[in-house]
């Protein structure tokens, strides 16, 4: 479920809500791989992510300048993500297991500006920033990078 107020004829605010649900791939199911690190083991076992998801925004528009922000929440049950096993080695590498995180939280944001300076010259960024975390034992997800821009 979504809402969008216009706060004016520049200015309009977001806010949704919704749930998820993403089935493991074949890859983390039943693949093999060499990594750079670690050898990847899919597990046949896992179980399909549920999600609810939140988020807060506000959009930007202007005759010479665009921007955007919004902040975001997500709460995942089963989360898929990976664990090295250093003492199972295969090949001479620790294998890294696909592995279900019961009770997972990721939340951030993201942001961008843009500004025609000419006609046909534009200055623009962007950022985002998430951090998913383990909630049974405060541990960062493995999976998640957690800051992203472009100059």
């Amino acid at each position: 479920m979504g809402f969008l107020y216009a706060l004016n004829t520049n200015v309009n605010l977001t806010a949704n809500a919704n749930s998820g649900f993403r089935a493991p791939t074949v890859m983390e199911l039943y693949a093999i791989r060499w990594g750079t690190e670690s050898a990847y083991w899919g597990n046949p076992d896992l179980d399909p992510e549920y999600s609810y998801n939140f988020d807060l925004g506000a959009k930007l528009n202007y005759q010479k300048s665009r921007g955007m922000f919004n902040i975001y929440y997500n709460q995942v049950k089963d989360f898929i993500d990976t664990r090295v096993f250093p003492d199972e080695m295969w090949m001479g590498k620790p294998k890294e297991k696909y592995i279900n995180i019961s009770d997972a939280e990721l939340y951030g944001f993201e942001a961008s500006a843009e500004h025609d300076l000419l006609t046909w010259l534009m200055l623009f960024g962007n950022i985002a920033y998430v951090a998913g975390e383990d909630t049974d034992s405060d541990d960062y997800l493995s999976s998640i990078p957690p800051c992203r821009h472009q100059d």
